[in-house]
């Protein structure tokens, strides 16, 4: 018999899941927002400080309003693509499968040795002798 009052597991399990995906979206969208508002500011420099004469380029042609928004809009969507890309490794990357200890990165290579290695003269080649023979 099912008691009307308590709902059953599998509605459980799916509300959560739902829960999850929509604060995943949520976070996603944050960090859209975030990629675009820095391409705001991104452009604001590169008109304050006229590299590469764009903000004459851009102010000395017809259509300067459709120039900035293409370019603002499409920086913004590689900007928030890269956060969000970001956003994804970090969040799902901690799960990695291999048996390194956690909080410390891969070791760092032997400096010295290398230098030393850089910095010692090669040896001097040695003559081999070669039993002369006939090929024909």
């Amino acid at each position: 018999m099912v008691d009307e009052k308590s709902p059953s597991e599998p509605l459980q399990a799916h509300a959560a899941k739902a829960d999850k995906t929509a604060k995943y979206l949520r976070m996603l969208a944050g960090k859209a927002l975030s990629g675009f508002a820095f391409s705001i500011f991104f452009v604001a420099m590169l008109l304050a400080f006229d590299i590469a004469n764009l903000r004459t380029l851009i102010f000395a042609s017809q259509d300067k309003w459709v120039a900035l928004f293409i370019l603002t809009f499409f920086l913004g969507l590689t900007f928030g693509s890269v956060q969000m890309g970001i956003a994804i490794m970090n969040k799902f990357g901690k799960d990695d499968d291999d048996d390194d200890k956690p909080g410390r990165g891969p070791k760092m290579p032997d400096l010295a040795a290398f230098l030393e290695g850089l910095l010692t003269p090669p040896p001097e080649p040695q003559p081999i002798r070669v039993k002369a023979r006939r090929l024909y």
